[in-house]
């Protein structure tokens, strides 16, 4: 079978799906894909673009298929063991990346906490030159996010550390700049998510609670005791409500707090900074 038939066959796959399936099982380039119509498939190829079609039918996310999502212009392996980096999140390694650059050589210690993949932390040190301590409660994750870290050349940069928050580090450590992306879908959302993330990506990656912010309230009181005079926390939210009442938990813990919004409007990103950083 050709990959133009293909292409005029599967009708009921959205065709920037198929594309997808077709350039992980022919390992190309999507615009490849196209411009190499007529080839034709071998019986193995065949057969593994009709099991990936089918998994997708069963609304199994592409990256699980492909095996891979782009992040900040990098691919990072992903399966079922982590959350799949999602776009929204490059507004919270870009702030985060604002205030490295800005303080330079006077920003010390950096903190990823719920790393998962490694998306943030990874591209954090790839794209500053810093060194960024990598954190999360799932060995199986970091087992991935060490993978990612050593195929993107990054394992020089990152310290891989398993820890329930940061209740595994001791009084003393310290951090200047501590970004994170924790469960924050409550429970009402977590019914009406899509079968794509709820059946197949980690609960434990995505359900923060009644109202999304159980985790945070946790990890906020934690990460006020490992922030240095001069730092950051950084924290990714979606659901309305979520930015300010971040915001009253930074105020009641002497930082001051600020909210960054995502190209759509929606409130993405709160910063918590000690007030002399502010």
């Amino acid at each position: 079978m050709r990959v133009r038939d293909i292409l005029r066959s599967e009708e009921d796959v959205p065709r920037i799906d198929l594309l997808g399936v077709l350039s992980s099982v022919l390992s190309l380039s999507t615009e490849k894909v196209i411009i190499q119509s007529e080839r034709e498939l071998s019986g193995d190829e065949e057969n593994q673009l009709h099991y990936l079609l089918e998994e997708r039918r069963r609304r199994r996310p592409m990256a699980h298929l492909t095996g891979t999502k782009e992040f900040f212009s990098r691919s990072f392996m992903v399966d079922q063991r982590v959350l799949i980096p999602r776009p929204e999140t490059e507004i919270l390694v870009e702030e985060a990346l604002r205030i490295i650059r800005a303080r330079s050589e006077r920003i010390g210690p950096i903190a990823d906490v719920g790393t998962g993949s490694g998306a943030i932390g990874i591209t954090l040190a790839k794209e500053s030159g810093k060194r960024v301590t990598c954190v999360d409660i799932s060995q199986e994750a970091l087992q991935l996010a060490r993978v990612n870290a050593i195929r993107l050349e990054a394992i020089g940069l990152v310290n891989i550390v398993c820890s329930d928050l940061l209740s595994g580090f001791g009084d003393r450590a310290r951090f200047d700049l501590i970004v994170a992306n924790l469960p924050y879908v409550s429970e009402e959302e977590w019914q009406a998510l899509m079968p794509d993330v709820r059946l197949f990506e980690p609960r434990l990656a995505l359900w923060g609670g009644t109202d999304g912010l159980d985790i945070y309230r946790r990890f906020i009181a934690e990460a006020k005791g490992h922030l240095s005079k001069d730092g950051h926390i950084l924290c990714e939210i979606g659901s309305p409500g979520q930015a300010e009442a971040l915001s009253i938990l930074f105020n009641g813990m002497g930082l001051s707090a600020a909210t960054i919004e995502d190209l759509s409007g929606r409130e993405r990103v709160v910063v918590g900074s000690c007030k002399s950083s502010s």
